[in-house]
This record gives C-alpha cells, structure tokens and sequence, in this order.
C-alpha cells in the first residue's frame, strides 16, 4: 500500500479522538501507517568479525575468503572489526595510518568483563591518568577518544588493512599433542567482541559475527576437554544428566546473549565443521538477539558462501535487507490482556494495564526489543480475554489491537510502522458451529483464554482466519517494501482480507516458535504433551463410535491436523535419533528464521509427481505414489530427492 503522513492528533496520542477526528491507523484503507522518524546521530551499522584460526592451513584460507567475500557485500559506510582467536585472543586495529598496526592479545582462559575489555585496549583513561595529563588535558581526552576508531572503522577506510590482517593470518602456532583436541577460546572471543561493540557501538545495529571450525575447549563456554577420550556430549547425556560442561557453558551464553540484547546486538554464528561445536549450548544467545546459525561442513563450500550473500542482499534503494534497533510494542483494548511474546525477542521494562498474570513467554511486559530484522522474523503475541465468564463481553462489540514497530535501517533511517486492527467479538452456541465457520483453533482462542500450543492452519478457504491469527497471536512479518519513501522493512499484519491462500499458513508460526521455546524441556516430555494435545483435539472434535476405533472420523477443517501431528512426531525437532545436539539446535532455530511456508515443508515434505502425460501434481506421502511411469520429487527444505520410475529412461 502506499504509506502517506499519519493524520494522529498534535497533542497527546489519541487526546482528541472522536467520531469526526479518527487517526489515519483506524480507517480501513490505513490500518498500517510507516512514518519516518528523525535521526540526529544516523551511525551506520557495525559488522564484527571473529574468526577461529585453530584449523588447517587450507580451512583457513577457505575462511578468509568468505570473509573477504563478505566485505566486498557491505556497503562502504558500514563499520566493520576483527578478532581472532584459538588459545588465545587477538583484537585488531585496522588503521591504515598507523605503519605498524597493533594486535592486542588476551589469554583464552580468562573471562573478561566490558570493564577490563576498555581497560586492556585503552578505551578510557583512568583518573590518575587524566590527572598526570592537568595541563594536556585536551590531547589527552582526544587520544582516549580516537582509541575508538582504531578498532571499529568504515569499510571504505580500512578495507585495505582488513585485508592485510587477514592476509596475514596464520594457524594457531600453539602446539597440539597427539590424542588432545586444539586450543580453542571461542567464549573469551565472544565475550570480548561483546565487551568491544558495547563500547564503541553501544545502542547502535551491530552484529557479532563468529566463524568457528570446531568445539570450545578452554576458557569459559567450554563445551569438551581437550583430551580426545573425552567424547562430545550426546542428547542421551543431557537426559541422563552426565553431559558435565553444558549448564555452566549455557549458562555463559545466556549472558552473553542478556548483555548484547542490552545493547541491541545480535550474535551470529557459522560453524564449518564435521564436528560439534557447540551449537546447542549457544542457541540461546543466539536466538535471543535475533541472529542466525549456518550449519555447513567447510568454509569454502558453494552452499556456505551462497547463504552469506543471501544473509546480505540489498533492496531496491541499495540498503542492506537487513534492520537493527527495532522495538516492538502492544496495545490493546482493556477486554484483552497481553500475556506475552515468543520469537527473536527480549522483554523491555514496560509496564502497563494490559499485562495479564498469566505469563506465556517474554511476558510482564508489552514491549519487546527485537535486535536484528529481516524479510523472514516473525513473533507471535499470546492475548487473554478478561473476566470472560463472570462478565460475558456482548457479541458485535469492537475491539482494537494495535502495534508499533520502530527500527532502524541499514543507511541511518528511523521507520516507525504502526497496525491497528479492529475486529468485533463474536459467540458460538457450540463448539461444532466454531468449527464449521473457522479454523480448528479457534475454539482455544476463545474458550481456553491463551494457548499452550498452537496448530497449523493449512486451509485456503478459513473464512474467519483474521479471528484467528488477530485474537489467538497476531504475526508480524517483515517484508521489504522497496525503496524511498515506500521501501525498509515494511510490516505486514498477516490476515486474508485479500484471499492470498499462503497467508493460512501463519498460523503455524506459532508451533515453530513454541517448539523452539521448549529446548529446555526433555525428549519424553516434548513427545508427552503432543500425544495428549492429540488425544484431546480428537476427543472434543472427533465423531466416533465407542469401541469401534474404525468408526473415528474428523470434521473437514479437522482432517489433516492428525496427519500433521504424526509427521511432526516423526521430525527431527522433536525425534532426536541419529542427530547431534548442534544439528538439533540448528533444526529448531531454522523454524523460527525461515518463512512460514518453509516451516511447513520443514515439518511435512512435499511430494510433486512429473509425468508426460500432464502437469506436475502432489502426491501422498505413500509408497503407493511410486509408480514405474513418473518422477517423484521430495521437498525437505534441507534436501531434494528425486525418483525415476522404472520405465522412465526406456
């Protein structure tokens, strides 16, 4: 849609609203408003790189060729940095008038604070010094202040030395002994490029870019020794309890992952190896900032560098598709409570009327920050309606929701979109006319108050899917909307008014999010509650025969949800066999980052059947699909199988 100047009133928001003088947010045709804020300090976004170099010679320029490759896809005004690390951690200056360019060198063993980090590389002068320097006093706080600038600079000015750094590079010379594992301080490396960009780009877009070809096994966030009869831990050990190195190295990460959300940084990590490396202990700080996680087996491989030029595409303006510094806000009417959020989030200090006690989520609060955005972040908000049974809300009566998305983009822009939604309450006389007229879950949105787990609504033809997705959880999906005045990341309210039958799918998002919201909650369980959330939709919607199991049927809108939930049980989100802790990790964390869509061939592959006789058409997921005279195409999202009949190549 295009986007025109809001029409709220000069004073205090809504302080004049009324019948005749309505803000532009609650006419139909402006429901989503973007305004564009000023921006009296437009600092760019900063890139920091930190690079394993306990690896072989030839995976470490594989590595610094990806780097390379990412360099040449910012922009030149974007800030960029380099750390270092295998036993030990080098920060670098990137200077290019300084002939000889310093390298600051921290012990791997260490944790280091954002105190000790502006101390060590000399970020601040201390009071004494500021009192040896009475009469140089301005060269001095001069100096203090350009110490700045010589870690964390454009691209367009240390392009040059960047390059050089990493020309420069060399394995880690420490020596390894036969049977040990190699050095490797990947917790140090990411709590000192915590502590650098807090510093110099603190409140800012910034993101923590790790590039690691094994496991940690020294220092803080440790996840093995260093002894090879020491084995990775398995997802057996973490039920049994005997995986000894993973609560202390979680517990590391999440606060790693507390303070960059402090600063609105997010925590990237792309991990090349055919070894753990720690995905599963790290996913909390990753997910809590909004980052993201590669899974690949080298640096130099086609599948790797095509997902890093994916991560930075640019729109139509020549922006990154990328947004930083957003926070995320609810407001609602005083019938309906805000429990809380699931997603790429972290709960501000916002206090307000409208939190409910009963928490789902980051709740306690009706804002979020949201650290890094792109075309594919979603978040599902979880509402409760207030005193719905002792005081009934009379059916047709409105209510509002609305929500306010302020972010940043990557050429200095403040966007502010806001989506207000109205819709009425409506009543059922019973469950069966619920489920005639909406999709499936519906009936938990209005009789259960707040969901604990969310169904996929696979349906096109849900005439009440705005129901459902605006009172159950309301998804904001963040599109580009190209560039100028009409481009950054434009939100979108995921309802059907204009019968797109893709958007049926957002009601999914909501399971994805949960399901990575569980990772603390054993194999046993997890599998426990989908059994029973099964048995119950069966029992309250299923027509059956007692004792004649042949008998069951379920109703239309009911009808491939069983379906769904045995391919489910059978994923590799919730069926750990034959997958690593880390592979588990990325499985999950790849759910909430992909689109809605792709969530879904996640958890149920499409099968195409080709023949010669028609068009492509889908096909059961059944071995009586195979037959000698077509090809059957498998969607995984992860892979692509292909299948030739018998009698194809004749």
């Amino acid at each position: 849609m295009t986007h025109r100047p809001s029409r709220f009133p000069t004073r205090a928001p809504f302080a004049e609203i009324n019948e005749n003088n309505l803000p532009a947010e609650l006419f139909p045709g402006y429901t989503t408003v973007e305004h564009q804020m000023e921006n009296k300090n437009p600092r760019p976004p900063c890139f920091l790189l930190v690079l394993d170099t306990a690896m072989s010679a030839e995976e470490l320029q594989d590595a610094k060729d990806s780097l390379g490759q990412l360099v040449a896809l910012l922009p030149e005004e974007c800030l960029v940095g380099l750390i270092t690390f295998g036993a030990t951690v080098t920060v670098h200056e990137l200077c290019e008038h300084n002939a000889f360019p310093k390298s600051y060198v921290l012990r791997g063993t260490d944790d280091v604070t954002q105190e000790q980090i502006k101390k060590l590389l000399g970020l601040e002068l201390s009071a004494s010094e500021y009192a040896s320097y009475d009469k140089q006093r301005g060269s001095a706080v001069a100096e203090a202040s350009n110490a700045l600038r010589r870690f964390i600079l454009p691209v367009s000015e240390c392009e040059f030395a960047l390059q050089t750094a990493l020309d420069e590079l060399r394995p880690d010379p420490f020596p390894r002994e036969q049977g040990t594992r190699p050095f490797r301080a990947t917790g140090v490396a990411v709590a000192a490029a915590q502590g650098l960009i807090a510093e110099c780009h603190s409140a800012q877009g910034a993101r923590v870019m790790v590039f690691t070809s094994g496991p940690c096994t020294i220092g803080p966030g440790s996840i093995v020794g260093r002894d090879m009869s020491e084995t990775m831990r398995t997802h057996q050990d973490f039920n049994k309890g005997d995986a000894k190195h993973y609560k202390a190295a979680s517990k590391f990460y999440n606060q790693i992952g507390i303070r960059l959300a402090t600063h609105a940084h997010t925590l990237d990590v792309f991990a090349c190896s055919l070894d753990q490396v720690g995905l599963a202990e790290m996913k909390t700080a990753v997910d809590q900032t909004g980052g993201v996680m590669v899974l690949a087996e080298q640096f130099g491989a086609d599948a790797f560098r095509s997902s890093l030029r994916r991560m930075f595409a640019r729109d139509s303006s020549g922006a990154l598709d990328m947004y930083f510094n957003a926070t995320f806000s609810v407001f609602c009417t005083p019938q309906v409570m805000v429990c809380g959020g699931i997603g790429p989030i972290s709960a501000l200090a916002v206090k307000s009327k409208s939190i409910s006690e009963n928490e789902v989520g980051m709740g306690q609060t009706t804002s979020w920050r949201v650290c890094s955005l792109n075309s594919n972040t979603s978040v599902a908000v979880y509402y409760e309606i207030v005193n719905q049974h002792s005081n009934p809300i009379p059916s047709g009566t409105p209510f509002y929701l609305q929500f306010c998305v302020r972010y940043k983009r990557s050429n200095g822009e403040i966007r502010l979109r806001v989506m207000t939604v109205a819709r009425r309450w409506a009543e059922s006389s019973s469950s069966h006319d619920v489920v005639s007229g909406a999709c499936f879950f519906c009936f938990f949105c209005f009789f259960c108050f707040f969901c604990f787990f969310c169904f996929f609504c696979p349906l096109t033809g849900c005439p009440a899917c705005e129901l459902c997705v605006f009172i159950l959880c309301v998804f904001i999906r963040f599109r580009p909307r190209g560039g100028g005045d009409a481009g950054g990341a434009g939100v979108h309210v995921s309802h059907r008014t204009r019968g797109d039958v893709r958007l049926a799918a957002l009601a999914g998002q909501v399971s994805l999010l949960y399901i990575s919201v569980l990772t603390a909650i054993r194999m046993t369980s997890r599998l426990c509650f989908v059994y029973r959330t099964l048995i119950r939709v069966g029992t309250k919607f299923g027509e059956y025969a007692k004792d004649a199991p042949e008998t069951f049927r379920m109703p239309g809108p009911f009808a491939i949800y069983p379906q769904f939930m045995f391919n489910l049980r059978r994923s590799q989100f919730l069926q750990t066999a034959n997958n690593t802790p880390d592979e588990t990790a990325f499985y999950r964390l790849m759910m909430g980052r992909e689109t809605v869509l792709n969530s879904l061939v996640m958890i149920q592959p499409t099968l195409m059947s080709y023949t010669f006789n028609g068009p492509p058409t889908p096909v059961l997921l059944d071995v009586a699909s195979i037959q000698p005279d077509c090809i059957l195409l498998l969607d995984t999202f992860f892979m692509i199988v292909v299948h030739a009949g018998s009698t194809i190549g004749e």
